[in-house]
């Protein structure tokens, strides 16, 4: 059978008048028709853009370089920074914290504090469970705040739920019990929860030895998938897979692999070479060279809530016991250069032992001149003399300055024992390497001026570094620091339920804090996180501790859908 053409007489008609037309008459028919195509395209697609939103798609990758390799996958036993991190996403608790940095209910589905703020009662969602399918019930909550405060297990959570009793009232329901009102007991119920059906086989000494602290099991965001190791041994990188039954909804995220390395140096060349896509942590020297050489990357910033300040133990220098010394210390020290120049910036400059969002920062109207600050020393007794330093009789004015070795704090204990030096004051300054700073100084308060940060926690309590019950180790007041007015008012704002009334309350004891110049308050750090652009619906809250930067990952995407939307 013969094929025959069709005709379509438009057609036929429309190539008749083409043949027709001479060059110029066929150019111009082909450029207005292509235009005609176009514009008709332009249309349709922006049509098409009104009638459609974006929304978040399941499915990409991400792959995380941390520095270090994981020992303790575990919410009671974690210390390091990849074990908190690792936990954020393998466990999760009865609240969590949202990307405002608010508590939010996560295995709760309801909590209810009592008049007397001293019981808390939380209810479960229904139908949790673990990883491996087991239930989660009020048994495991009851199970791991057991296991937290056993002394055997020597858990760093244990200081946060001593004193406080927990009952299970249902297999849902879960009650605490604490001694007096805590305004910050919320925060302690982020604990991830530990399942019992697999942690209740092992005694107390062999709690630390468990496979599952690597492997572990627990009811968060992302499952633990499997881990390779070098020739060594040693792990080089996790897989987690997206748990379809967290409480809070399935990621979108599919894969989040973790790469681990041996120092910040080898992590930033990872991320020039593009082998990971995020990494926290990031040197502030870092900054510029990774986002030149790697344009995929947005680097995103929180205040941690830490603060850096050189403490001061009058004790062991007779000297800062004088008050104009002390000060002549403090306004020796340009902290908005020492951020600008040690830092690179990236750091809030703080008068006090907390941390606000309103912190007003040292104008230049509030710097000391040297003339003022070798004014102020001469009123403390001291003369100085023709090589510029100061003396009384022929006892020069002198302090030791301890810290930690570290690139940062050298870097800053350089700085400020030069401006110290610049102002007449002799300077020696000690290095220590940070097990031995704990051991050798902090614990047995061997040191006259020591440079050093402590994690005050996003809730800000300053109990364990100013009450004065914490003054002996293992306490963390390690200036000593006595003041019984502090003292009342520090108990005053752990009871107080009302954020205004703490926060009135946190403004009263820095006051009385800063009167008795205990320590020379530097900065707050700033968290660093490079993150691939790919990756959208991250947001930071102001302050974070650096794992709670994954509080919300399931809201985290890099897939799109368009959906059709007619409202």
């Amino acid at each position: 059978m013969l094929d025959k053409k069709v005709h379509i007489p438009l057609f036929d008609t429309l190539e008749r008048i083409r043949k027709s037309f001479n060059p110029l008459e066929r150019w111009l028919f082909y450029f207005l028709s292509a235009l005609l195509t176009t514009g008709s395209a332009l249309i349709l697609y922006q049509a098409y853009t009104n009638i459609t939103i974006s929304v978040p798609g399941y499915g990409g990758k991400i792959v995380e370089g941390v520095v270090g390799t994981p020992r303790f996958i575990n919410p009671i036993l974690a210390i390091s920074q990849t074990d908190k991190d690792l936990s954020e996403l393998v466990y999760a608790g009865l609240m969590s914290r949202n990307q405002n940095g608010e508590l939010i209910p996560e295995m709760a589905e309801t909590y209810t504090v009592s008049d007397d703020a001293k019981t808390y009662t939380f209810t479960l969602r229904e139908n949790l469970t673990f990883h491996d399918g087991t239930p989660l019930t009020a048994d495991d909550v009851v199970f791991t705040i057991q296991k937290a405060v056993q002394p055997e297990i020597k858990s760093p959570e244990r200081a946060n739920w001593e004193g406080v009793s927990v009952e299970k009232v249902d297999d849902i329901t879960v009650k605490f019990i604490l001694r007096q009102p805590y305004a910050q007991f919320l925060q302690n119920t982020t604990l991830g929860i530990l399942p019992e059906e697999h942690w209740g086989k092992f005694t107390a000494d062999e709690f630390i030895f468990s496979k599952l602290n690597t492997e572990p099991i627990g009811s968060g965001p992302y499952t633990f998938h499997n881990s390779e190791y070098d020739a060594s041994g040693i792990p080089e990188n996790m897989i987690l897979k997206a748990f379809d039954k967290y409480a809070l909804g399935m990621p979108y995220i599919k894969d989040v692999v973790f790469k681990f390395y041996p120092n910040r140096n080898e992590l930033k060349n990872a991320l020039i070479k593009k082998e990971i896509t995020n990494a926290g942590n990031i040197s502030p020297e870092f900054v510029s060279e990774i986002i030149s050489k790697n344009t995929n990357l947005n680097i995103m910033t929180s205040t941690l809530p830490r603060i850096f300040a050189i403490f001061l133990n009058q004790k062991n220098n007779t000297a800062l016991q004088n008050k104009n010394i002390k000060e002549a210390l403090r306004d020796s020290i340009d902290k908005d250069e020492l951020i600008k120049q040690i830092l690179g910036g990236y750091a809030q400059n703080i008068s006090s032992t907390f941390i606000s969002n309103n912190q007003k920062e040292t104008s230049s109207a509030d710097k000391k001149s040297m003339a003022d600050i070798r004014n102020k020393i001469e009123k403390g007794g001291w003369t100085m003399q023709d090589d510029k330093m100061f003396y009384k009789k022929d006892n020069p004015l002198s302090i030791t300055l301890k810290t930690a070795n570290t690139d940062e704090l050298k870097n800053v204990a350089n700085y400020i024992s030069n401006m110290w030096k610049n102002s007449g004051i002799h300077v020696k300054l000690e290095i220590f390497e940070p097990g031995n700073l704990a051991q050798q100084v902090l614990r047995p308060r061997d040191y006259e001026a020591l440079l050093f940060g402590i994690i005050i926690g996003t809730e800000q309590d300053p109990y364990a570094f100013w009450h004065s019950s914490q003054k002996s180790d293992p306490g963390l007041n390690i200036t000593n620091y006595s003041n019984a007015k502090v003292d009342s008012l520090i108990e005053k704002s752990r009871r107080a339920t009302n954020n205004e009334t703490r926060r009135k309350l946190y403004e009263q004891i820095s006051e009385e804090i800063n009167k008795d110049i205990p320590a020379i308050f530097l900065y707050a750090p700033t968290y660093l996180y490079a993150i691939s652009k790919k990756v959208k619906g991250v947001k930071f809250p102001t302050s974070m501790e650096p794992h709670e930067r994954f509080s919300n990952i399931h809201s985290w995407y890099i897939n799109e859908n368009k959906i059709f939307n007619f409202n």
